[in-house]
């Protein structure tokens, strides 16, 4: 086998190692975008469970209980909404 026929040989593997490791960036990236749209989601549905919870509240006790549990679910909500946008989603 020539030299530059060897050459060619060796380099085709750091070719594909390359490519393979842009892929797993890439598919990185794409997890934990849909984690992040899994949590948004999960913190959107916890605040109706919430504001659902509150509308059927009829103890004081419970009122003011619905009432906190509704603002934290919110802030909750809008952190993280605010570090999706950070990142670019």
């Amino acid at each position: 086998m020539t030299e530059a026929a060897n050459f060619y040989e060796n380099e085709e593997p750091k070719k594909i190692g390359v490519w393979s490791w842009i892929m797993k960036k890439i598919n990185n990236l794409k997890s934990e975008e849909n984690e992040m749209v899994d949590i948004l989601k999960k913190a959107q549905a916890d605040l109706d469970i919430a504001m659902n919870n509150y509308e059927f509240a009829d103890e004081p006790a419970l009122v003011d209980y619905y009432t906190y549990n509704i603002k934290a679910a919110q802030m909750k909500y809008e952190y993280l909404l605010k570090k999706a946008k950070e990142q670019g989603m």
